[in-house]
C-alpha cells in the first residue's frame, strides 16, 4: 500500500532451504515453522499493545499469518491503516464528522482557547512494534534455522 513503510528481508535462500527441508525432513520443517510463528507473535503482540493505548477496535484487527517459513503481521480495514499512516491528500492529518453529524466535524477547528490544531494525526503502532521486537524475532528465527541445520546434518541441537 503506498505510503506505508515496509520492512523487507531477502529470504530466497531460506525459502529454498525450507522447501528442501519440507520434502526431506518434515518434522524439522514443522519445528522451524513453529519458531517462525513464535517470532511473528512477538511483533504482533507488541503492535497490539501499542495500538491498545488509543483504540479498542484496532488490536483485534492485527493478525499474524504464518505460512511455510514466512510470518506476516498485518492489520485489516481502513481504521487501522489510517491510524498508522495518517494519509490524506493534503497532509498526514485528517478530520471526521462528530457522531456522524456532518454539521460538526471533529478536528475541523482547534479546541476553544488552546490555539492548537485539533486535526488528528497518525498514531503509528505497527512499525514501532517491528522496530522494538524485530531484532529479538530475527534472533529466534536464526536460532531455529541453526537448529534445523544441525538436525539435518546430524549435529546436536
Amino acid at each position: 500500500m503506498p505510503g506505508l513503510n515496509h520492512i523487507n528481508a531477502d529470504t530466497d535462500s531460506l525459502k529454498r532451504f525450507a522447501t528442501k527441508l519440507r520434502k526431506t525432513k518434515p518434522e524439522v520443517y514443522k519445528a522451524l515453522q513453529v519458531t517462525v510463528r513464535e517470532a511473528g507473535t512477538l511483533v504482533r503482540d507488541q503492535a497490539r499493545a501499542n495500538a491498545s493505548e488509543f483504540s479498542k477496535s484496532i488490536p483485534p484487527k492485527i493478525r499474524l499469518r504464518a505460512s511455510g517459513n514466512t510470518a506476516t503481521v498485518s492489520a485489516s480495514g481502513l481504521l487501522p491503516v489510517g491510524f498508522e499512516t495518517g494519509k490524506t491528500p493534503a497532509r498526514n492529518r485528517w478530520r471526521h464528522p462528530f457522531m456522524g453529524v456532518k454539521d460538526h466535524w471533529y478536528g475541523a477547528a482547534p479546541p476553544m482557547g488552546t490555539g492548537k490544531d485539533a486535526t488528528q494525526g497518525p498514531r503509528p503502532w505497527l512499525k514501532p512494534a517491528a522496530e522494538a521486537k524485530g531484532e529479538e524475532a530475527k534472533k529466534r528465527i536464526v536460532e531455529g534455522i541453526e537448529r534445523a541445520i544441525d538436525d539435518v546434518l546430524g549435529g546436536n541441537a
